[in-house]
């Protein structure tokens, strides 16, 4: 198990055959949604993108890869 604070806490991964499924903390708003309903300045965005990468190098240090970055 990969922990870090970057990571929602998975509570359970199953699959089968052709589908794959993961119960993981839900938050009341992702980053998606934060990013859209603020003003962004490179004030606001810095720590925010810096925290991004970070997560990201983790999950490469680990051979993981990452889906649906946008």
């Amino acid at each position: 198990k990969l922990k870090s604070p970057y990571f929602a806490k998975v509570y359970l991964i199953t699959s089968n055959d052709t589908h794959g499924q993961m119960a993981m903390k839900m938050y009341e708003q992702d980053l998606y949604d934060y990013l859209n309903s603020t003003t962004m300045t490179e004030r606001l965005f810095r720590p925010i993108f810096r925290t991004l990468c970070k997560a990201v190098s983790r999950l490469h240090r680990a051979s993981i890869a990452h889906l649906d970055l946008k």
